[in-house]
């Protein structure tokens, strides 16, 4: 069977960056560093080092200078990788000439596909090394090319003096342009993303030193000390198992900021080396917060990797991503574990690693909430109590809680909804005790009523408070009111029925009965009124109509009516009683034909009518009340009551003072009953 390497190389994912052939290449000299310490126990004072020389093309040099070293960056042109591995014996070499190779599957999850990434990268890929064959060092040198046998050994290995020892160079010539860095970059920037990627092996017992040399010049990082310099501690070790699966957890706290490049976060690992980010944003919220110790402080990063053989097995060939099986794979006590099974048992191994910062940022988050909640959104109240998880970044801004709380609260809502419904879907037989199911019942709802309570008391705060500022003078100084159309209008608008669209109203202000009307019109002349048949030119303030019954045999109607006075008003005239007003409207209804809206004649010459005068009440007023309409008082003086028999009407009179402190007083009880007041 023939194999075109061309046709292989098309199929592979497009390489973006140096970094991925520059991973592969420094993967193998690790490995190859842990096979001769597995295979030479004997060398106990064996030191890996793997040394990458990076070669700038000429003119692109940036002249930056990285605190600690003198390096110039630039374009990178070429890669030597230096390692004192065991180097290509003849089982290393068969297998990196054979495609597919198996060799280092079951150690390291090797794919086999890695060295195509030069061939992806470079025009030139060149390999020499000193290896040991029965007690004696040979030396190999071949290439690595497109052509039908890609790997061209001119010569067979050679012997050499054992004093020269194993070394392997890779050499990566030739930088495409795709792959070539865009703008310059450092000696420091290579040595990051080398520790990023190979953060698992540098932590583990035993780590090969790594250098970034420049060519030419040997201005020199060690990757080794930059981990050293920032670590904070020991490495830390979590393990779980998942469906019988083992999956570990490893950890390191760094420094904040002792390293340009972002390394922290989670990530799923293959074979030890670093493969992609594990998305917690659901499952660990804090970790997007700045980690700081409790006790000192001090800010820290975390970064960690998640290994398994599981991993192992599921990472692509380019070794980019996790192939997690797909949840119709999947089926019901299946031993394959699902993504979101290992990531929640990732959630807990992180909370386990980190618990002490991440419990003092949730405090942080659940008191953003609470502040809220006293101050802007009381009916959240009983919901931040019944859901204790609730958590949002200490960051976060007003309208941020906000929307989240009502995000939140609405999803809420509808489950705590099902749940009442299933409840009230039990039959009490006599095994159930009816006490603990309501129990149960108005403990599940509670939540969800309060709010509505709540909110709707606090919305009723605000029309409350606008009826003190149209009571009150519009001109302090002249001490002139506001008119009565700004009170008139606040409870209802003018010049409206309810057969209008959208009306927005404050009866409740009043009455509460008011909004249960069937028919309303606010500054309507009787004649144009839909349900009046009359000819009149008056025009109520506010009249209602509500039926007692649709079915009713005799169709009886009770009508309210409102009648404002501007604030403030006094002396009131003979001329300008207005109960006379009054009686004149109620007069005028009790003669015309009433219908409902949709045309039955309703028996308006007993329909009950009770009648709101709503006014400041001055000592003309009150004379006019008691001694002229024979009219009560309440203890305090600010309502007044009569009845005029013989056009059975009961007329109240209330005063401002009485309809803005009882407004408060409806308005208080529901706060209390919501919780928000004592």
């Amino acid at each position: 069977m023939k194999f075109n390497i061309e046709g292989k190389l098309r199929k592979m994912p497009a390489v973006k960056n140096y970094r991925l052939p520059l991973f592969e290449a420094v993967s193998n000299s690790i490995q190859s560093i842990q096979l001769r310490q597995k295979n030479n126990p004997n060398e106990k004072d064996f030191s890996g080092k793997v040394s990458v020389y990076v070669k700038f093309k000429a003119g692109t040099k940036n002249l930056g200078k990285s605190e600690g070293i003198v390096a110039d960056g630039g374009i990178i042109d070429s890669f030597r990788i230096v390692d004192n591995g065991e180097g290509f014996t003849e089982e290393n070499f068969e297998s990196f000439d054979t495609m597919d190779t198996l060799l280092k599957q079951a150690a390291f999850a090797c794919k086999g596909e890695g060295r195509f990434l030069w061939l992806k990268s470079f025009q030139d890929v060149r390999i020499q090394s000193v290896f040991k064959k029965e007690n004696e060092l040979f030396e190999r040198n071949f290439s690595f090319d497109k052509s039908g046998s890609f790997v061209h050994q001119d010569e067979p290995p050679k012997a050499v003096p054992l004093a020269k020892g194993l070394e392997t160079t890779v050499t990566l010539s030739g930088i495409v342009d795709a792959v070539a860095n865009k703008k310059p970059i450092e000696l420091n920037d290579i040595a990051e993303a080398l520790l990023s990627h190979f953060i698992l092996d540098l932590l583990s017992e035993g780590a090969p030193e790594i250098f970034v040399i420049e060519e030419g010049t040997n201005s020199k990082v060690v990757v080794n000390d930059k981990l050293r310099d920032c670590v904070i501690g020991s490495s830390m070790e979590t393990e779980r198992k998942v469906k019988g699966i083992s999956f570990k957890l490893t950890g390191q706290k760094l420094k904040k900021g002792a390293i340009r490049s972002k390394i922290g976060g989670v990530y799923w690992s293959a074979g030890k080396r670093i493969v992609e980010v594990v998305k917690l944003s659901e499952q660990v919220q804090e970790l997007s917060e700045q980690l700081s110790d409790p006790d000192t402080g001090e800010v820290f990063s975390y970064v960690a990797a998640v290994s398994s053989s599981f991993l192992d097995d599921c990472v692509d060939s380019s070794r980019t991503k996790i192939m997690f099986p797909k949840d119709s794979e999947i089926i019901q006590d299946s031993w394959i574990p699902s993504e979101k099974d290992i990531k929640e048992a990732v959630a807990t191994m992180v909370r386990e690693q980190l618990s002490d910062s991440l419990k003092e940022i949730r405090s942080r988050g659940k008191q953003k909430l609470v502040d809220y909640v006293e101050n802007v959104g009381p009916e959240f109240r009983e919901y931040l109590n019944a859901d204790p998880d609730l958590y949002i970044s200490p960051s976060a801004s007003e309208k941020e809680v906000r929307d989240f709380l009502t995000v939140n609260f609405a999803e809420f809502e509808v489950k705590q909804n099902h749940k009442v419904d299933e409840l009230l879907k039990i039959d009490w037989d006599a095994s159930i005790d009816p006490k603990k199911e309501i129990e149960e019942l108005q403990k599940t709802i509670s939540p969800v009523n309060l709010h509505s309570l709540s909110k709707f008391a606090s919305k009723r705060k605000f029309y409350v408070d606008l009826l003190d500022k149209v009571c009150r003078y519009k001109d302090s100084i002249g001490k002139e009111h506001y008119y009565e159309e700004a009170l008139h209008s606040l409870i209802y608008p003018k010049g409206k029925d309810s057969t209008d669209q959208n009306i927005q109203h404050n009866l409740w202000l009043i009455d509460e009965s008011l909004a249960f009307h069937h028919y309303l019109a606010s500054d309507k002349e009787f004649k144009v009124m839909k349900c009046v048949n009359s000819e009149s030119g008056e025009a109520p303030d506010i009249m209602s109509m509500r039926l007692y019954g649709d079915n009713d045999a005799d169709h009886v109607a009770e009508f309210v009516f409102v009648e404002f006075k501007r604030p403030g008003r006094k002396n009131y005239g003979s001329q300008q009683d207005p109960i006379k007003q009054i009686l004149d409207y109620v007069k005028e209804l009790r003669k015309s034909t009433v219908n409902s809206r949709d045309g039955i004649q309703l028996n308006s010459e007993h329909c009950p009518i009770y009648y709101y005068l709503i006014c400041d009440v001055d000592e003309s007023l009150k004379d006019c009340l008691e001694n002229e309409h024979d009219f009560d008082p309440n203890a305090l003086h600010d309502h007044f009551y009569g009845f005029k028999a013989k056009l059975k009407v009961f007329i109240e009179v209330l005063t401002l003072t009485a309809l803005r402190r009882e407004a408060k007083e409806r308005n208080r009880a529901l706060l209390a009953a919501a919780g928000l007041r004592s």
